[in-house]
């Protein structure tokens, strides 16, 4: 089974008409009302569910992934289309998707494209591609999950200029532990989808200064970027699993630092609705804009 989510780096690549243009709805504004109660229900097959039990079942043994507490799962529907389903956790209770998507190769696209987008902690998904193979429907749709049902809220057309409209992402990587002397963080931004800004944070209060990236090459045969600090301190970001080593050009400053999750522990704080869900998703941006 296909599964499209999370991981992937939330990425529209299609074209817009900017006349008339009203705000792009936005993750952050459609936030998950409820939360996952910690233990899969069973999944609930109904008269509608029997052709596709199997994968609902499967699906159903996954950890949430999408508006708090469901399961979103899809799976292809014929060449290039895509159908599915979102899962209750809490309950068992199936919620079909409202269409079909097919086409998007019709669409100008980059290598962290998904024809499907959506997130854990915010109830809006976006559809990129035809909706039920009609004719002229070409471009981004985007809907609320109310709970009950999939609600429709805007669509933006693809045109011919083939621009792209990205959110806002940010990979954050750490050594040490929070609140103490010995913290220090790296932050890689990505604008509408370019190359943003890196930021370096330390000490107990958290002092923020920005860096210079300068460009990527290859340190002791492996692929890794450099970045200067206001002092003058050039330093080698060497990316490696899941972890990135970071040395200066002087040799004096070698730590590895391991990417840091920013959002609620035990069912406290608050969710960034900009950063990288997951380490993997992390690692995708520095690979993506920051070693080429």
């Amino acid at each position: 089974m296909l599964r499209i989510g999370g991981l992937l780096v939330v990425t529209l690549a299609l074209s817009i008409s900017t006349k008339g243009q009203t705000r792009i709805p936005q993750f952050k504004d459609f936030p998950a009302k409820s939360e996952y109660a910690g233990k899969n229900a069973p999944v609930i097959i109904t008269a509608d569910g029997r052709m596709y039990r199997t994968r609902l079942r499967e699906a159903a043994q996954e950890k949430p992934n999408f508006a708090g507490h469901y399961i979103l799962a899809a799976w292809g529907c014929g060449a290039g289309c895509l159908m599915g389903a979102v899962i209750d956790a809490n309950t068992g209770k199936v919620h079909w998707l409202p269409h079909t998507i097919c086409c998007w190769n019709e669409i100008e696209r980059d290598d962290g494209f998904s024809p499907i987008v959506f997130r854990l902690n915010s109830r809006l998904i976006v559809f990129t591609g035809l909706r039920n193979e009609r004719d002229g429907d070409q471009g981004a749709h985007f809907y609320e999950f109310d709970e009950t049902e999939f609600k429709f809220i805007r669509t933006i057309k693809s045109t011919a200029t083939h621009s792209e409209i990205q959110p806002q992402r940010v990979a954050y990587y750490s050594f040490g532990r929070i609140g103490t002397q010995s913290y220090e963080q790296l932050g890689f931004q990505v604008n509408n989808g370019q190359r943003g800004e890196i930021t370096y944070i330390y000490g107990t209060k958290e002092t923020e200064i920005q860096a210079t990236y300068l460009t990527h090459d290859q340190c002791n045969g492996s692929p890794c970027f450099m970045t200067r600090l206001p002092t003058n301190l050039t330093l080698q970001i060497i990316p490696k699993d899941y972890a990135i080593k970071v040395v200066s050009d002087d040799g004096r400053y070698s730590k590895v630092f391991g990417w840091e999750y920013i959002g609620p522990i035990n069912g406290r704080g608050t969710f960034c609705d900009v950063c990288a869900e997951d380490e993997k998703e992390a690692m995708n941006i520095l690979q993506k804009y920051f070693l080429r």
